[in-house]
């Protein structure tokens, strides 16, 4: 079986990759503008829509306020946490599902390489 002389950037990041010979890093930013497009899985797309919601300035504002108000300031600290915990979820989750699109799937590479989502070391 001959192989072809001309290897595409995507095989040869993704054979490299699985062979631990180079690393892939994500932009958070960018990534976060973009995941929602290329994952196929609509609970991530739920995971996603829950974050913004949850995380929206006017959320977090209303709801320390309704609590400030209310004098629950145990509930506050429990907000916030939820909240520092549910960010921290998404970005990991967000790395794993960018590079793991990415790897599958040429066009989703090429996509996400052109718009400098994701960099190659």
């Amino acid at each position: 079986m001959e192989q072809s002389s001309t290897s595409t950037l995507y095989r040869i990041v993704a054979r490299k990759y699985r062979t631990g010979q180079a690393n892939i890093a994500v932009d958070k930013g960018l990534s976060l503008l973009s995941y929602s497009k290329f994952t196929r899985n609509p609970l991530l797309k739920l995971f996603h829509f829950i974050v913004v919601v949850y995380s929206f300035p006017l959320t977090v504002l209303c709801a320390i306020g309704f609590l400030f108000l209310r004098q629950q300031y145990l509930f506050i600290a429990c907000y916030l946490m939820g909240l520092f915990l549910l960010i921290s979820a998404e970005i990991f989750v967000l790395r794993r599902i960018t590079i793991s699109s990415a790897l599958n799937d040429e066009r989703i590479f090429n996509d996400l390489y052109r718009r400098g989502v994701i960099k190659i070391r």
